[in-house]
C-alpha cells in the first residue's frame, strides 16, 4: 500500500506574514536607529552650548558645521520614518494573485522607492500584476527592471524585479 502525504499548510499565509514581519522589524529599527540619532545631536548640541557659554564666546564654525550634518541626518532618518509604511503594505496585499509570489520587498523610504522581487505564472499574470499595482495610490510609476524564465520542480515560471515610486503623502 502507498503511502498518503497530505499537506494542509497555506504557503501564501506564510509568506504574507513574513513580508509583514520584515516590513515591522525595518520600521521598529529605523525607528531605534532616529532616536538613537536624534539623542546623540540633543547631547551634542547641548554640551556645545554650554562648552560655548562657559567660554563667553559664540560655537566654533567648525563645531556648527557638524551639528547641522547631524541635524540633516536625523531629519532625514524622520523622513523615513514618516513615509506611509502601512498603506505600502496594504497596497501590495491588495495587488497580490495568487498567480504571482512576492518574495523580496526592498523599501528605499531615502529615494523614496520600493523594489520587488517575485516569480509569476506567466507574463499575462504578471502584466495584470503591473497594472494593479499602478492604480495603488501610495505607489507611482512602477517600472518591470527585468524579467527570465525558469524551471523549478517540472514547473514553468517568469522571475521578475520591478522598482515602484512610493509616495510620501498618496492622493486620496
Amino acid at each position: 500500500m502507498k503511502r498518503l502525504e497530505l499537506d494542509f499548510s497555506d504557503d501564501r499565509a506564510g509568506r504574507r506574514r513574513s513580508v509583514g514581519i520584515t516590513a515591522l522589524l525595518l520600521v521598529c529599527g529605523l525607528f531605534v536607529v532616529a532616536v538613537q540619532w536624534h539623542r546623540a545631536v540633543d547631547s551634542r548640541s547641548a554640551g556645545l552650548q554650554s562648552a560655548s557659554e562657559a567660554a563667553g564666546q559664540a560655537v566654533l564654525p567648525a563645531a556648527a558645521e557638524s551639528g547641522q550634518r547631524e541635524l540633516l541626518v536625523a531629519n532625514e532618518a524622520a523622513r523615513a520614518l514618516n513615509r506611509p509604511w502601512g498603506e505600502l503594505l496594504a497596497a501590495l496585499e491588495q495587488a497580490q494573485d495568487s498567480r504571482v509570489q512576492l518574495l523580496v520587498l526592498q523599501p528605499n523610504p531615502r529615494k523614496g522607492e520600493v523594489q520587488l522581487s517575485g516569480e509569476a505564472a506567466s507574463f499575462a499574470a504578471l502584466a495584470e500584476y503591473l497594472s494593479r499595482l499602478r492604480a495603488q495610490a501610495v505607489l507611482g510609476e512602477v517600472v518591470l527592471n527585468s524579467q527570465r524564465p525558469m524551471e523549478e520542480d517540472g514547473r514553468q515560471a517568469l522571475a521578475f524585479t520591478l522598482t515602484a515610486e512610493w509616495a510620501e503623502h498618496p492622493a486620496p
